[in-house]
């Protein structure tokens, strides 16, 4: 009896240990299904001769989150055709006669997988564990509408000669699970489903709506054609589904060669707008501001653990506390301030650290000149001074508005009585008379500004101008007194 007791209670113990495991499975193979898919794009940049291979990534909604440096071919070749399951990137081109994998993420691979045939590339790549398929549709001696098998560690499996047989020169490559690889027709944008447990053999098919198409991706429900600067979706009927249609925002590529659906890491991403700011020239000692808005684009919790700014003389930044933390799709909006200390042009950099595994720092580039807020004008100079000083000063008002320096908010300082055609203020100055030139002011003398009655002697065309220490004299006008604000 005791030993039944002993019995029933271990069977007991073994029965908790095994829903407690069963428990965990459920949640590790719950977290991996969170895990989001991404549309990796294959980019090449560079001229017709030097390309350079990029792998840019965007999530479901189009929105560009990242991108791979992957190889920079020899000059004239150019890949465009690219697989990955979200750790190797593998890709082939048109004429290189071996495909050649990248490892992208921790637990990716690498290394070459060489053609048969030499000559010809790969129109077309798809993986499914450790099976690379390649399309076949280039010439140049090489069996054309095949679609060959190889080991990612470099091996030939086999060569599915059942498109060949009809003609229908498979491009773009996708596979979607089970025994289901879907392959765009060369050509045109007609859809193709292959049994890989039957040598590619076609179970089903439907021409688009597109006369031509150069990209295909798909996951388990839904078949997405790039045409032109678009993914337009389809379903597995070849019904389409326009609101399930994707435009690539945020950085797009340069050259869209090939696209593939695939797994992507839970991850925050930060995107930051803008990455460079121009706050043009104001005035020494003035201030202006701009805002930078910081934002989690991916599916996880992203922390900003540092900013800095290289130069806090003349700007500074709102405070971040630290460390900040931002839910997806959540924002923050710090402010950057440009006051320059001197005259002259200041560059600097505000720059973020974050969580973000492909973005531990993203810097935003400042610019800003400042420029005199004092400037004089001796109405007997020559004209073509800089304005900046007694010795230099301009000659006229008209002199002073025509400087790109000369701001709004700027003092001027006027020496000297005028007499001659009219004068202009088409800027929120203030105007000042009655110096001297050892830059004394007295009342008592105000600034002259007369046209012995040849015309308007003073036109005001901004607002906030103010107009101190002068005599208006011999003013004309149409109607009403000789002063004319416009």
């Amino acid at each position: 009896m005791k030993s039944l007791v002993q019995f029933k209670v271990k069977k007991r113990r073994f029965s908790i240990h095994f829903l407690y495991l069963f428990i965990c499975c459920l949640f590790i193979l719950s977290s991996y299904a969170q895990a989001r898919d991404l549309f990796y794009v294959l980019d090449n940049k560079g001229n017709s001769l030097d390309y350079e291979c990029y792998l840019k990534c965007y999530d479901l909604d189009g929105v560009y989150q990242y991108e791979f440096f992957l190889y920079a071919p020899p000059s004239g070749d150019y890949y465009s055709a690219v697989a990955t399951d979200g750790y190797t990137a593998w890709i082939a081109s048109n004429e290189a006669g071996a495909i050649k994998g990248f490892a992208i993420r921790p637990g990716g691979s690498g290394g070459t997988v060489p053609l048969q045939y030499s000559v010809g590339g790969a129109s077309g790549l798809a993986i499914a564990g450790n099976t690379l398929y390649a399309s076949r549709s280039v010439t140049w001696g090489v069996p054309t509408g095949v679609i060959q098998l190889y080991s990612t560690a470099g091996s030939y499996i086999n060569t599915w000669n059942t498109l060949a047989a009809d003609n229908l020169y498979p491009g773009s490559l996708q596979y979607v699970g089970g025994d289901t690889l879907i392959a765009l027709r060369l050509g045109n944008a007609n859809i193709y489903f292959l049994d890989m447990s039957n040598d590619g053999d076609v179970t089903a098919s439907f021409v688009t709506n597109e006369t031509y198409a150069n990209g295909l991706c798909a996951n388990g429900s839904t078949i997405w054609i790039r045409y032109s600067s678009a993914l337009l979706a389809y379903d597995y009927a070849g019904t389409r589904q326009p609101s399930l249609d994707v435009t690539f925002t945020g950085t797009l590529p340069s050259r869209y060669l090939d696209i593939y659906y695939a797994w992507g890491p839970d991850e925050g991403v930060v995107s930051v707008s803008p990455t460079s700011i121009d706050f043009a020239s104001i005035p020494e000692g003035s201030s202006t501001q701009q805002v930078i808005q910081i934002t989690n684009i991916g599916n996880m919790n992203l922390t900003i653990t540092g900013v800095s700014l290289s130069d806090t003389t003349n700007y500074s930044a709102s405070s971040i506390t630290l460390p900040y933390t931002l839910t997806p799709g959540q924002s923050i909006y710090p402010v950057i301030t440009f006051t320059p200390q001197s005259i002259g042009t200041f560059d600097a950099e505000y720059s973020i650290q974050t969580s973000d595994a492909y973005h531990p720092q993203t810097t935003v580039s400042l610019h800003g000149t400042g420029v005199p807020s004092l400037w004089y004008i001796d109405f007997d100079a020559d004209p073509g001074g800089d304005g900046t000083s007694w010795a230099t000063a301009f000659s006229s008002l008209n002199e002073a508005m025509a400087h790109p320096d000369v701001l709004d908010g700027s003092e001027i300082r006027a020496l000297s009585d005028w007499t001659g055609e009219g004068q202009t203020i088409s800027k929120s100055v203030s105007v000042y008379g009655a110096y001297n030139d050892s830059d004394q002011r007295d009342l008592r003398n105000k600034t002259e500004i007369c046209t012995d009655g040849a015309g308007r002697n003073l036109l005001i065309s901004a607002p906030n101008v103010r107009l101190d220490g002068f005599f208006l004299v011999d003013g004309r006008a149409d109607y009403g007194a000789g002063l004319a604000k416009l």
